[in-house]
């Protein structure tokens, strides 16, 4: 056999043997994942939609949403402990809507908008609000809010 065609065949038989390999792996997982539900309690309800949830450390920073359709609720932070296997209790505080020192800037009640945890901030982007439930026009400002001084600081694009 010439050594270009041997080079080849060998060439299509290891990728026939890694594609088969990576076929049984996928379809035999070798992990199976195991849950259960648990319902959390508190003694304050929070009842919304369209609103953001985000885990920092233990704990469960809500913002935003409705309870009535087209209605934004406030936006304050909602702020639930998680219950871990030695604490089945939900601890819960809001936080007032501040701005960082200085800033009087704090971002508007709403609906729809999107959320992402960072360390310890959350950063918000978009929604909608205001009596029309119009998308908010903040100039692409995405907005911080830090866990550990419960604070919001308006991050502006650069011009």
């Amino acid at each position: 056999m010439e050594p270009g065609v041997a080079a080849a065949a060998y060439g299509v038989e290891t990728a026939a043997e890694g594609a088969v390999g990576a076929a049984i792996s996928i379809a035999k997982p070798t992990m199976p994942l195991k849950a259960k539900w648990r319902r959390l309690t508190t003694s304050t309800p929070l009842p919304r939609s369209s609103h953001s949830l985000s885990v920092v450390k233990g704990k469960a920073y809500i913002f935003g949403g409705e309870e009535l359709p087209r209605q934004p609720v406030d936006n304050d932070m909602h702020i639930l402990t998680l219950p871990s296997s030695t604490v089945n209790e939900v601890d819960y505080k809001k936080i007032p809507a501040t701005g960082s020192a200085g800033e009087d800037e704090i971002p508007a009640a709403r609906v729809g908008h999107t959320a992402t945890a960072i360390n310890d901030r959350i950063y918000v982007f978009g929604g909608r609000g205001g009596a029309s439930m119009n998308a908010l026009d903040e100039a692409g400002a995405v907005w911080e809010y830090d866990t550990r001084l419960d604070h919001w600081t308006r991050l502006s694009p650069v011009k």
